[in-house]
C-alpha cells in the first residue's frame, strides 16, 4: 500500500469519525439541556461524556484537517485547508468543513471561557 493509500484512508476515516462523534456529542448535549433524567444513568455522566466526545471530535478534526494537507494527490496547501473558498478541490464543500471547524472551534472556546466568567 503506498502512502497515497495510506493518506486517503487517514483523511476519510478521521472525517468519518469525527462525523460519528459530532453527531453523538450533539445528541447528548440535547438530552443534556431538556433535563433527561434516570435512576441508571445520572445527569453528570450526560454532561461529561458530552464534553469528552466534543472534545474527541475537535481531535479527529485536526486529524483530517492535517492529513488532507500531507496527503500527496490532493496538493492542498496549507491556504486550501484553513481559507474557505482556496481550495481548488470540491471547492463549495471545502469551504463549508473550513467554516464549520472554525463554528465549532468558536463554540469550544466559548464553552470554556464561560467555565472562568462564571
Amino acid at each position: 500500500m503506498s502512502a497515497s493509500h495510506v493518506a486517503w484512508y487517514t483523511v476519510r476515516a478521521s472525517g468519518y469519525t469525527a462525523l460519528v462523534l459530532l453527531t453523538l456529542s450533539m445528541a447528548l448535549g440535547l438530552l443534556h439541556s431538556i433535563n433527561v433524567r434516570s435512576a441508571r444513568w445520572p445527569r453528570f455522566l450526560t454532561n461529561d461524556l458530552h464534553a469528552f466526545t466534543t472534545l474527541v471530535a475537535l481531535v479527529f478534526i485536526a486529524v483530517h484537517m492535517v492529513s488532507t494537507v500531507l496527503d500527496p494527490f490532493m496538493h492542498f496547501g496549507l491556504a486550501g485547508a484553513l481559507v474557505p473558498f482556496a481550495s481548488g478541490y470540491r471547492t463549495l464543500g471545502m469551504a463549508a468543513g473550513i467554516v464549520a471547524a472554525y463554528l465549532m472551534l468558536a463554540v469550544w472556546i466559548s464553552s470554556q471561557l464561560q467555565r472562568k466568567i462564571d
